[in-house]
């Protein structure tokens, strides 16, 4: 018999806007001054004509008077150069102002930038600092964050234990790439927690909220009767659901496991898929 050959996930599947990933859109809320809320109508075009360049204006006038959001937006502008000249060292400057102000969204861009050496000098130790604050307001995507820097050994020892830990709580939180780690670290042996129906379970989490990447190795494990009882059934749909976002070694496993399914089992498989149905996991 053919069997499907797994496709290779790399662990840390962080979408690619990583950088932006806990804080893509402004502050906006309607309370916090005068001229933080023109920044922000001029940044929306709310009532007014949107201009980026004023809502600068407005929100560099909030920021010196020590509004966090208004930091916080204006360093947004300037990492993305909207309204003002692209500039990451003065974005950084403006992030390290809302963070010290206690703004969790802020302390995890900045962390990012202290992680990858962007605007800033690299340095693994202020990134973990700024993600532990972040953490502490429970972001999730700094609880992953931290869990890959855990397992991957930058700026602390590598740690399975302490990566699984931080994995955990941003699953927990709701994060698909934290349940998705989580997964992946327990199934792979290298977590403490040697439970693979548990690892089914997170992958089942995030691949029936769409993650392409879970719905592969939640395949796999149907395919192959780990953590969940063997189910061709199941190994096709979920297969099916991730070719459908074009994920190309899914789609070539659902074809070689098709080819020894009954036509009774691809007829319920594409019912299920159809309806939008996603089975529970059970061991």
């Amino acid at each position: 018999m053919d069997r499907p050959p797994r496709p290779s996930l790399r662990l840390f599947r962080l979408i690619p806007c990583v950088l932006l990933l806990a804080a893509c859109h402004p502050v906006m809320h309607r309370d916090n001054g005068e001229g933080f809320r023109r920044g922000n109508a001029y940044y929306t075009g709310d009532g007014v004509t949107q201009d980026f360049a004023e809502a600068a204006r407005w929100y560099r006038q909030a920021a010196l008077e020590g509004n966090a959001g208004a930091c916080f937006n204006l360093a947004l502008q300037y990492q993305e150069g909207q309204g003002v000249p692209q500039d990451l060292a003065e974005a950084a400057r403006w992030y390290q102002r809302a963070a010290e102000r206690g703004l969790a969204r802020a302390q995890f861009n900045l962390g990012l930038m202290y992680r990858s050496g962007q605007g800033v000098r690299q340095s693994h130790d202020e990134a973990l600092k700024l993600f532990r604050w972040a953490a502490a307001q429970d972001n999730p995507a700094a609880c992953n964050l931290l869990g890959s820097m855990a397992l991957l050994g930058e700026g602390m020892d590598p740690d399975a234990a302490v990566a699984e830990s931080w994995f955990r709580q941003a699953a927990e939180m709701g994060l698909n790439d934290a349940c998705f780690n989580l997964a992946l670290l327990i199934e792979s042996g290298q977590a403490p927690t040697k439970d693979l129906a548990e690892a089914a379970r997170w992958y089942h989490r995030a691949a029936e909220a769409g993650q392409a990447a879970s719905q592969v190795n939640l395949g796999a494990l149907y395919h192959e009767g780990r953590g969940v009882g063997k189910d061709p059934v199941q190994a096709w749909i979920w297969w099916e659901r991730a070719a459908r976002q074009g994920h190309a070694g899914a789609a070539r496993n659902r074809d070689i496991v098709a080819k020894h399914m009954s036509a009774a089992q691809l007829g319920e498989a594409r019912r299920q898929v159809d309806a939008g149905v996603a089975e529970p996991v059970t061991p």
